[in-house]
């Protein structure tokens, strides 16, 4: 399935590519590879809904501003269903499009421009936003995708 682009302004660009299917424990999960561009630096984390939920609880808790975006619900039957997953991602994408969105403008944020209005955005700044975006970090996890 081909990478669909979520947010392409020059600064940050990010694209949610095929769902796998992942060994988790003695389950099978559905996990989604995320590709992240800060300007020139470019890296590939997998992800489960499960931590797309986790990340937008803990980042709506420390920036209230978030509170407002929408989050697709969890679907306790038919997850796997092709439309279902075809409909979660696109949730996802716009979901992904507006926290950027929303964090590159909002005072007190990490990603924000400095006061000389210039973004001074990397990977480093991205992951310490929230570890979600960091490479490897799941993966031991009882939630992890390898």
């Amino acid at each position: 399935m081909e990478a669909v682009r979520i947010w392409n302004q020059e600064r940050v660009k990010a694209a949610l590519n095929e769902w796998r299917t992942a060994l988790v424990s003695e389950y099978y999960s559905l996990a989604s590879s995320l590709c992240i561009s800060v300007m020139d630096e470019t890296w590939t984390v997998f992800r489960r809904y499960t931590r797309f939920r986790e990340m937008h609880k803990s980042l709506k808790f420390k920036y209230p501003e978030l509170a407002a975006l929408e989050f697709p619900p969890k679907k306790l039957f038919g997850n796997r269903d092709e439309r279902m997953v075809s409909e979660r991602r696109s949730h996802l994408e716009r979901y992904l499009r507006n926290l950027f969105r929303v964090m590159l403008y909002s005072f007190g944020s990490p990603l924000r421009a400095d006061e000389d209005g210039v973004f001074r955005l990397s990977k480093f700044n991205v992951c310490e936003f929230s570890p979600f975006f960091k490479k490897g970090v799941f993966e031991s996890s009882s939630h992890g995708t390898g």
